[in-house]
C-alpha cells in the first residue's frame, strides 16, 4: 500500500502517503498488531517503509459489486473523474497534466462486500496489472516543483504498487460494508 485516503501525483509519480492506515474493523484471519485512533473508531496499522515515488500505472476506481470484475473506463469518462476528485479545485492546474493523467489506463474495480472474495479480487487485479495494456498511455506529465492537487476518493484511495506501476485505487463506495471494514 503506498498511501490511504488521499494520492498525491507529481508528474507521472505517485508519491507515498503516511506509513499506515486506519481500520474500521480487524481484517479476519490476520493478527496485526493496531492502536486505536480517532475517538477509539478505528484501528490504526502500521505499513512497512516504501519507496517515497513510484511511476503511477493508471487508476482502479472501487465499486461493490457481486464479484470480482475489471471494466475499462474510457478517456474523456476518466478525465470526468479524475478532475471531478481534485481536492483542491480552486488551486490553478495544468490541462496538459490532466490529459496525461487521463491517458493512463483506467478500470472499475467491481467486488463483493465479503473478505471471503479478497483473494479472487486480488487475483483478477494481478493478472490485469502484469498484463501489458493494449493501447499506448500519454506520456506522463513533466515532473514539477509543485505535486499537482491531490486527487480524493469519496472513501477510500488506496494505490497499489505491481513490478514496474503503482495503479491509484479510488473507492467510490459510499460506505464500508458489515463485515468488510478498510
Amino acid at each position: 500500500m503506498l498511501a490511504d485516503d488521499i494520492v498525491v501525483v507529481d508528474g507521472g509519480d505517485v508519491l507515498a502517503g503516511p506509513r499506515c492506515v486506519d481500520l474500521r474493523e480487524p481484517v479476519p484471519g490476520l493478527d496485526l498488531p493496531t492502536r486505536a485512533v480517532r475517538d477509539a473508531t478505528r484501528l490504526r496499522v502500521t505499513l512497512p517503509g516504501i519507496a517515497p515515488r513510484l511511476p503511477l500505472g493508471g487508476w482502479l476506481f472501487l465499486r461493490w459489486g457481486d464479484g470480482p470484475a475489471l471494466t475499462p473506463v474510457g478517456p474523456a469518462d476518466l478525465l470526468a473523474r479524475l478532475a471531478a476528485r481534485r481536492s483542491l479545485p480552486e488551486l490553478p492546474s495544468d490541462p496538459a497534466a490532466l490529459l496525461a493523467l487521463a491517458g493512463l489506463p483506467g478500470y472499475d474495480l467491481t467486488r463483493p462486500r465479503d473478505w471471503a472474495a479478497l483473494d479472487a479480487t486480488h487475483r483478477l487485479l494481478d493478472a490485469a496489472l502484469s498484463t501489458p495494456a493494449t493501447t499506448t498511455p500519454a506520456p506522463p506529465a513533466p515532473a514539477t516543483t509543485t505535486p499537482a492537487p491531490p486527487v480524493p476518493a469519496s472513501t477510500t484511495v488506496a494505490p497499489i504498487a505491481s513490478a514496474s506501476t503503482t495503479a491509484a485505487l479510488i473507492d467510490t463506495a459510499a460506505t464500508t460494508p458489515a463485515g468488510a471494514g478498510r
